[in-house]
C-alpha cells in the first residue's frame, strides 16, 4: 500500500508560496502610519506534476477556490526599543518565584 502524501505536499507548497511573498513585505517601507493596505494572495501548486486548483487567500483562511477575500490592515508606527539590564550580572528568577525585580534602562 502506498502512503498518502498529498497533505504534506500541499503544506510544503503553501510554505514555499508564502515564503516567496516575504520579500514583497519590504515594499511597504515608507508607507505612512494610518494607511490602510489591502492584499489578496493565491496559492498555486502541483502534486505529482498535476496542477491543483488555485486557492485564494482570506483573513480567516480559505479552502474555497471561488472564495478569496482581501485581507486589510492598518499600517502602524514602528517602535525600536533597546533595553539593557542595570545590574552588573544578570538577575535570575525561578518558575513560581514572586516579587523578582529586574531593573532596565
Amino acid at each position: 500500500m502506498k502512503p498518502r502524501i498529498k497533505k504534506p505536499l500541499i503544506a510544503v507548497a503553501a510554505v514555499a508560496v508564502l515564503s516567496l511573498a516575504v520579500p514583497q513585505a519590504t515594499l511597504a517601507i515608507g508607507t505612512g502610519a494610518g494607511v490602510t493596505i489591502s492584499n489578496t494572495a493565491t496559492v498555486d501548486y502541483e502534486v505529482g506534476g498535476i496542477n491543483q486548483t488555485d486557492i485564494p487567500s482570506s483573513p480567516a483562511g480559505n479552502s474555497d477556490p471561488a472564495g478569496g477575500v482581501a485581507t486589510t490592515f492598518l499600517v502602524d508606527n514602528k517602535v525600536n526599543l533597546l533595553t539593557a539590564e542595570l545590574a552588573a550580572a544578570p538577575t535570575l528568577a525561578s518558575p513560581g518565584q514572586t516579587n523578582a525585580v529586574f531593573a532596565f534602562n
